[in-house]
């Protein structure tokens, strides 16, 4: 048998036939992987879309204050609360939208009571004595206190530009002269955080004094403040913001940092002193990390050296070097004792301060740091009205500064 073959037309035909199942089938197959790739789920990354908090990579979030840029001429929200507690309508916030917003008013406070070595008296003298002050103690009424201001602006102006006033350094020249009843135990109460919580300030003003008032740097209207509380009766110094070892709290702006060159440093610290006259000296706002870096606090002790400012260690870590370096470099300097207000309650305020009295009986004298909040305000008020009568006298910083014994 033959077989018969295909017409010309027929094999074109099959032909066809045959590239279209072919073509069918290569479409089949890369279809089967397409939709393989897709069903078939990912491995999991081993890197988190959301990265873990601190701790958890062993690497640290960069705060967003060592990314700010030069020193601005004044910081934008002022007047926004700085307390947690200042988060309430009575308070007026200028920013709308910001109810709710608040910033730690300190990075956590040590809770010991720090006594400085006794050793360390041997080789200084304790001020303990009414330096010569400038602002002779005056009793004001109510209806002078506005041109008292002014007139204490103008003595300060003056006695900035007066040279022979400029022998000697305004930790003296501003001191507040406070005669000293021998005997007597003193306290030196500083309240820090001054100036942006003017509600708060205002009400610490009104006290009872002498106080030590420390006025955050970028607070609105530095001078009117505190020329009202030098009126008041209260000695001047200046917060300046310094880098904390915890990324969670906000320090403010143009605040020291470690790892910043000297000029950076300077220009920051400059800026700060700048904003107000009429201050004995300088405190630290938070700085854990900064006061515990020897070559950054190097730089600001050269510095209050310069400009004849005592520098009082607020102690916010066990590792500062400040008073030591301060010590060193023949700078002023005194070191805090108790915080008041690590928490902010009633009773444990009471206690804190029962610890200060305590101390001070034993030692002669006591170093406590408070801050203007609702209640430190209503412990303060009674206290401070009971406070001779406990046997003790309260004294501003600069009497308690300690300088270091120059050889005859």
């Amino acid at each position: 048998m033959f077989r018969r073959e295909p017409k010309a037309g027929q094999r074109v035909q099959k032909s066809k036939r045959w590239g279209v199942l072919a073509g069918l089938a290569v479409l089949g197959v890369v279809g089967g992987y397409a939709v393989g790739y897709v069903v078939t789920p990912m491995p999991q990354s081993t890197t988190p879309l959301n990265p873990p908090e601190s701790g958890a990579t062993g690497q640290k979030p960069v705060a967003w204050y060592k990314n700010q840029s030069a020193p601005p001429t004044m910081f934008k929200q002022a007047d926004a609360p700085i307390f947690p507690e200042n988060n309430l309508p009575e308070n007026n916030l200028t920013v709308p939208g910001q109810e709710t917003w608040g910033r730690a008013y300190e990075e956590g406070l040590p809770r010991e009571t720090y006594v400085a070595p006794e050793a360390h008296l041997m080789k200084e003298d304790l001020v303990l004595e009414a330096p010569e002050s400038y602002f002779p103690e005056e009793k004001l009424s109510l209806d002078t206190v506005s041109k008292e201001e002014n007139r204490i602006l103008d003595r300060i102006k003056a006695a900035n530009s007066d040279a022979p006033l400029r022998a000697m350094p305004p930790w003296q020249r501003f001191a507040l002269a406070t005669p000293i009843s021998k005997g007597k135990p003193v306290i030196s109460i500083v309240i820090d955080d001054m100036g942006v919580d003017r509600r708060r300030s205002a009400k610490m003003i009104g006290f009872q004094g002498p106080l030590t008032l420390s006025f955050l740097t970028y607070a609105k209207n530095l001078d009117e403040q505190g020329a009202l509380a030098r009126t008041k009766g209260h000695e001047l110094m200046l917060h300046v913001s310094m880098e904390p070892s915890s990324n969670k709290v906000d320090p403010g702006p143009n605040v020291l940092l470690v790892g910043q060159k000297p000029e950076t440093i300077l220009k920051r610290l400059r800026w700060g002193l700048s904003r107000f006259d009429g201050i004995v000296g300088i405190n630290n706002h938070m700085g854990s990390k900064f006061t515990s870096h020897v070559a950054s606090m190097k730089v600001v002790i050269g510095e209050l050296k310069k400009r004849g400012l005592l520098f009082l260690d607020s102690r916010t870590s066990g590792r500062t070097v400040g008073a030591k370096l301060a010590r060193l470099a023949g700078v002023p300097y005194v070191e805090r004792n108790v915080f008041l207000d690590h928490d902010d309650d009633v009773d444990k305020i009471n206690a804190q301060l029962k610890k200060v009295e305590t101390l001070a009986r034993k030692r002669g004298r006591a170093v406590a740091i408070g801050h203007p909040r609702d209640a430190t305000l209503k412990v303060l008020e009674g206290w401070l009205a009971n406070i001779t009568a406990k046997g003790f006298q309260l004294v501003p910083i600069s009497a308690l500064a300690r300088v270091v014994r120059r050889k005859s």
